[in-house]
C-alpha cells in the first residue's frame, strides 16, 4: 500500500520528484532519520537557512 498522499514520503509529490532535476535531494532522502529531539532535526532536516538549497517558503520572502 503507498504511503498517504503529500507524506515525506510520497514518491509522487513536489518535494520528492522536483529536487533531483535541481541537484538536490529529496525530501524522503533528509526525512530517514527523524528524531524526537528538536534541535537534531533542525540541524538534519532542511529547514529554511540550514540544508538544502531549495527548500524555502515563497510566502515568508
Amino acid at each position: 500500500m503507498p504511503p498517504p498522499s503529500g507524506t515525506p514520503k510520497d514518491p509522487s509529490a513536489w518535494f520528492n520528484l522536483l529536487p533531483p532535476f535541481m541537484g538536490e535531494m529529496t525530501l524522503m532522502q533528509y526525512w530517514k532519520r527523524p528524531t524526537v529531539v528538536y534541535q537534531d532535526n533542525v540541524k538534519n532536516l532542511p529547514f529554511p537557512g540550514g540544508r538544502g538549497k531549495i527548500w524555502h517558503c515563497p510566502n515568508a520572502g
